[in-house]
């Protein structure tokens, strides 16, 4: 039987902008996690968005993709529950602006909403708060946040693939 291929976890660009982290299929815990997808592996972890072209964070404009924004509206950044308080949600989001950083040099800013229980993770990856958003979704307030792009003299490339594994490896125990 040939060996299954391996396929890169970051397939990256702006006309899809999302990351993925992928575990061999049936493995749950942590140290599983791998930088590679074969055909036998399943997504432990995932963050999209799309490109705005106005600074103004509407419910109508994260239904449209302009591929030529400059802002990046981040969708959604989830981690299997099995994995969550590890640091591998985290260590995702690093290496997704990271790219960002390195790769897409048109893209100025990122955007989000967040609800109040997960402002410290966001604020922790470098985004400030701004207050309230004026997007309604459900019952529950959302929070804008946004994170200017590093200056080039601040933005350093790290090994974030080393930082996925490392996360990844940690027992709730070693989280904080």
């Amino acid at each position: 039987m040939p060996p299954t291929p391996r396929v890169p976890i970051l397939n990256f660009d702006l006309s899809h902008v999302c990351i993925g982290l992928f575990a061999p299929q049936g493995v749950h815990s942590a140290p599983a996690c791998s930088s590679d997808v074969s055909s036998q592996s399943i997504i432990v972890g995932f963050i999209n968005g799309t490109l705005l072209s106005s600074s103004k964070l509407t419910h109508d404009a994260l239904f449209q993709h302009d591929p030529h924004g400059s802002i990046l509206a981040i969708h959604s950044v989830v981690t299997d529950p099995a994995l969550r308080q590890r640091g591998v949600g985290g260590a995702l989001l690093r290496q997704y602006l990271n790219r960002l950083d390195n790769e897409f040099p048109a893209v100025q800013e990122t955007v989000l909403m967040a609800k109040e229980g997960k402002l410290r993770f966001y604020q922790a990856a470098g985004f400030d708060v701004i207050g309230p958003s004026d997007v309604v979704h459900g019952q529950d307030v959302w929070f804008e946040c946004r994170r200017r792009r590093p200056s080039a003299s601040s933005a350093t490339a790290t090994a974030e693939t080393e930082s996925l594994s490392n996360a990844a490896s940690k027992t709730p125990a070693q989280s904080s």
